[in-house]
């Protein structure tokens, strides 16, 4: 039985800035030409995060049959998908937003990120 998400209006979070805050322990030993697909391994760790343990480990296997069969890369997804959830649920687990959409743009040594979310609750917590 999967978790009903409903959708709740409080307070605005700039969730750019949380996310980039989210990503950064890990982002700065990332080589550049890999941080659009980090943020996006970090995004579907984050929205993974709000669902229940069972589910979330049935999304990450999912997740991790859409990449190369190359085992080192399944592995170190894995682990890393596992970091960025525990430290959601460490650091952010006040922040109940569910991540829509992102946009990263480069802008020489630096990057834009823009987010666009929505405010979460599961029903079960009514």
């Amino acid at each position: 039985m999967g978790t009903e998400i409903v959708i709740k209006h409080e307070e605005e979070l700039k969730m750019s800035e949380v996310l980039r805050e989210f990503v950064a322990p890990f982002f700065r030993d990332v080589d550049i030409k890999y941080h659009s697909k980090f943020v996006r391994l970090a995004v579907i760790a984050w929205n993974i995060s709000f669902l229940p343990e069972d589910e979330q480990q049935e999304l990450i296997n999912n997740f991790l049959e859409e990449l190369s069969g190359d085992e080192e890369v399944v592995e170190d997804a894995l682990k890393l998908m596992s970091s960025l959830i525990a430290r959601k649920n460490q650091y952010f687990s006040h922040i109940w937003r569910y991540i829509s959409n992102y946009e990263l743009k480069r802008r020489g040594d630096q990057y834009d990120l823009t987010v666009l979310s929505t405010d979460i609750k599961l029903k079960s917590e009514e």
